[in-house]
């Protein structure tokens, strides 16, 4: 009787893998919106994941590019050699392998970071910094973070990025400058 939960339990992992993911293969390109459990993108295909999605596993193989652009991802998981591009959203684990790149602009919520072989994390912000497998900086929009990477951690590339105030101050000092000169 144990033999035949333990098969049951089998199967109904498996079928319910294949009733409820997504696959997306050859150079289709797909938003998602809305829930979905698994999620698996081959060959150069690309998924955009907008505000308000809820991916629980979403793995990008081959070629593919996965944009993440709001929502909730649970596990997101880059190999072969796709690329991830994450400009906003809340993912719990984050976990790269191969020749793999993934690049992060914003995040709301990060709770691991994981790199192997030789995948590559580009980081963009300020005040970055990097200790003990700790990062701590402050997004673009000048709003912080801080989360836990493990693995290998000399694949993370950091990227100051100037804060848009400064950048308008630097524009409007000019701008008087160049008005100034004028008169």
């Amino acid at each position: 009787m144990k033999l035949v939960k333990s098969t049951f339990a089998v199967l109904l992992v498996l079928l319910s893998t294949s009733v409820y993911s997504l696959t997306i293969k050859g150079s289709d390109a797909i938003n998602v919106n809305g829930s979905e459990a698994w999620v698996y993108t081959y060959d150069q295909s690309t998924l955009t994941a907008l505000p308000g999605s809820d991916i629980s596993w979403l793995y990008a193989n081959d070629d593919s590019t996965i944009n993440i652009n709001g929502g909730e991802i649970g596990w997101l998981y880059g190999y072969d050699n796709s690329t991830i591009n994450i400009s906003a959203g809340d993912i719990a684990w984050l976990k790269v392998f191969d020749n793999s790149e993934t690049n992060i602009t914003y995040l709301d919520d990060l709770s691991r970071l994981q790199v192997y072989n030789d995948a590559i994390v580009n980081i963009y912000g300020s005040n970055l910094s990097y200790s003990s497998g700790y990062l701590s900086g402050n997004w673009a929009n000048g709003s912080s973070f801080s989360f836990w990477v493990l693995g290998d951690g000399d694949n993370i590339v950091l990227h100051t990025v100037t804060e848009p105030s400064t950048l308008a101050l630097l524009v409007l000092c000019l701008g008087l400058l160049a008005r100034s000169r004028k008169i």
